[in-house]
C-alpha cells in the first residue's frame, strides 16, 4: 500500500504562473489612480450600452398575448373546466400547499403572460 501523505504535504498549494500578482499603486502618483478610473469608467459605460441594447431588442419583440387561464373553460387536453378551475388545479398539482410567495409568483407569471406583449 502506499504510504499517506503526511497532512502539512496534502494541503501545500502550489502557486501557479498563470496567476499574476496584483499591482500596487504608488501613493506619489496620483495620475495612476486617474487611468484606473478612466479604464473603470469605460468598462461601465461599456456595460451599460450592452445592457440598454439588449433591453431595446427585447421591446422590439412582441407576441400575441395568451388567453387569461381565468377565463378559459377547458384543459389542455380539451376536458372541460371553469377558470378558476384551471389555475386551482394547476396550483394543487404541486401536491402541497403553496406558500403566499409561490402563489404570489404564479399570478406574476400568468399576468405576465396574459398582460403583456412582451416575453418575459
Amino acid at each position: 500500500a502506499a504510504a499517506a501523505a503526511e497532512p502539512s504535504q496534502a494541503l501545500t498549494l502550489k502557486p501557479t504562473r498563470l496567476m499574476k500578482s496584483p499591482r500596487l499603486g504608488k501613493l506619489k502618483d496620483p495620475s495612476a489612480w486617474r487611468r484606473t478610473m478612466q479604464r473603470s469608467k469605460r468598462t461601465i459605460d461599456g456595460q451599460v450600452s450592452k445592457l440598454m441594447d439588449t433591453l431595446i431588442k427585447r421591446l422590439q419583440v412582441t407576441r400575441p398575448q395568451y388567453e387569461d387561464v381565468s377565463t378559459m373553460t377547458q384543459r389542455t387536453d380539451g376536458t372541460p373546466m371553469d377558470g378558476a378551475g384551471i389555475l386551482q388545479a394547476f396550483n394543487e398539482s404541486f401536491g402541497y400547499d403553496l406558500t403566499p410567495d409561490q402563489k404570489s409568483a404564479v399570478e406574476d407569471v400568468v399576468s405576465d403572460m396574459t398582460l403583456e406583449p412582451f416575453p418575459m
